[in-house]
């Protein structure tokens, strides 16, 4: 009877430290809650009896613009918007809108040519689906389109190592594989590490594809995904150690914020990613210092000055800093900031 009640009891523990992990995730989802212009937008586009939008060409094949995964993106808004929506006709209607695209998915089997579509961006985007509507599938729906969450494989290194592991750690959450999730949860902690290679830089610049300076693109999900799985693991067994915490911390403050001025930076940091729109304001990072402030409330005070320093768009330190690992230099006063990157 003893050992029956130990039992039972790690079981609801067990099952409680999952719940949690998965409704943060998902508060961490709705906060991207779609107006109800575009939620109508994208139900007005949806074709029922096909199960496509009419508005996405499906023949599509491109490898670096894959447009079918806004299949995939449209049905994630709007489990995002259904999910706040009070119980009534509308809600069930649009579930079975959200129920019939999942569907079309699995049954097409859409694949992309690029390897990074069908092994993270789509299982990505399908987790976070079933992290929103799972409580309301039945066990073969869930099964169903867990198959495709399942297109993970653990590997590469630096941001795409971060981005499959995750993959994995919910994969094995939803399915009860605990030996998944413990492989999945050691990949990520042991890539947040100081390495000459890729990845996180002794002088905490950020490099991927080789020894090219990405903080504000691989460098950008590295950090953001990190601290906010931090936040999400909180309090379980899978909690981050503190010391992995507080490399995040340093590249937080003494890489991120001197590669940049406000929500501004410079082609530099970032590659070849500065030629997309908007690139040149990818420090922007206020949605993630709450995590930053949760995970180590002690320096809560350098975490607010980037905040306000990013809401007034101004510096947040002054004086000059060198990234010898990167070859790539900044100097922050008053008026102005400097960027020098050299590139043999």
């Amino acid at each position: 009877l003893i050992i029956t009640l130990l039992s039972l009891n790690h079981h609801f523990a067990l099952a409680n430290e999952i719940d949690s992990i998965l409704d943060r995730h998902k508060r961490f989802l709705l906060q991207d809650t779609p107006t109800e212009e575009r939620a109508k937008q994208l139900i007005q586009h949806f074709d029922q009896e096909s199960g496509q939008w009419s508005n996405i060409d499906y023949a599509n094949n491109n490898l670096a613009e894959w447009r079918i995964i806004n299949h995939l993106k449209n049905t994630r808004e709007l489990a995002i918007y259904w999910v706040g929506l009070k119980d009534g006709a509308s809600k069930k209607k649009l579930f079975s809108l959200i129920i019939a695209a999942l569907d079309n998915w699995c049954s097409h089997q859409y694949r992309s040519k690029n390897w990074w579509y069908n092994e993270i961006n789509v299982p990505q985007v399908m987790k976070d689906i079933l992290v929103l509507i799972h409580q309301k599938l039945s066990p073969p729906q869930l099964s169903k389109y867990l198959d495709i969450v399942g297109q993970f494989k653990i590997n590469g290194k630096g941001a795409n190592l971060i981005w499959s592991a995750e993959i994995g750690l919910f994969y094995g959450l939803f399915t009860r594989d605990f030996k998944l999730v413990n492989h999945a949860y050691s990949s990520i902690i042991d890539e947040i590490r100081i390495t000459t290679g890729e990845g996180l830089q002794p002088d905490y610049s950020f490099h991927q594809h080789g020894a090219r300076l990405q903080m504000f693109h691989y460098g950008k999900i590295f950090l953001q995904d990190n601290i906010r799985l931090a936040w999400e693991l909180k309090l379980s067994q899978w909690a981050y150690p503190e010391d992995k915490i507080l490399l995040l911390c340093d590249m937080l403050l003494d890489g991120w914020q001197w590669m940049s001025r406000g929500v501004n930076t410079v082609p530099e940091t970032m590659d070849r990613a500065s030629s997309r729109v908007g690139a040149l304001k990818l420090a922007e990072i206020r949605r993630y210092i709450p995590y930053f402030m949760e995970t180590l409330p002690s320096h809560k005070k350098e975490f607010l000055k980037i905040w306000n320093s990013q809401n007034a768009n101004t510096q947040s330190v002054c004086g000059f800093k060198g990234y010898p690992f990167s070859d790539f230099a900044a100097f922050h006063s008053r008026p102005f900031s400097f960027f020098i990157k050299t590139i043999s």
